[in-house]
């Protein structure tokens, strides 16, 4: 079944920064799926230079993670996130049977791979409304 992808959504006022190290297509489908909303979207590749982005970038709403098990610099870019500016809302791109792994870190949102519209969309809009 086609999942329906009708978006009232206005979040031109907000810029979201997606850290993937690993696959440049979810940049490109969360861009999809976001566009109609107008968000700003950013790509960084690199978890070191995502924490100095933020840091720098006062501007950014969001911040999705993507975090895989294998790679250790997810979890530690998201701590030092976190440790400079807990406010900021950050969801966790994870591997569903790794999810478990993450329930006690500093990630408190999580959306699993493989990442349905209505999912992510809705996870943002409770995000963003503080629901």
């Amino acid at each position: 079944m086609k999942e329906e992808r009708q978006n009232n959504f206005n979040w031109k006022d907000k810029t979201i920064l997606l850290v993937n190290t690993q696959d440049e297509n979810y940049y490109y489908l969360l861009k999809d799926i976001l566009e109609k909303t107008e968000a700003k979207m950013i790509l960084e590749t690199d978890c070191k230079n995502s924490v100095e982005f933020c840091k720098k970038n006062k501007l950014i709403n969001m911040v999705f993670i993507d975090i895989d098990i294998q790679e250790i610099n997810g979890l530690e870019s998201l701590r030092q996130i976190c440790e400079y500016n807990n406010e900021l809302l950050i969801i966790g791109i994870v591997d569903r049977s790794y999810i478990s792994d993450f329930k006690n870190t500093e990630l408190k949102k999580f959306i699993s791979k493989p990442i349905f519209f209505s999912e992510f969309i809705l996870k943002i809009e409770t995000m963003f409304s503080g629901k």
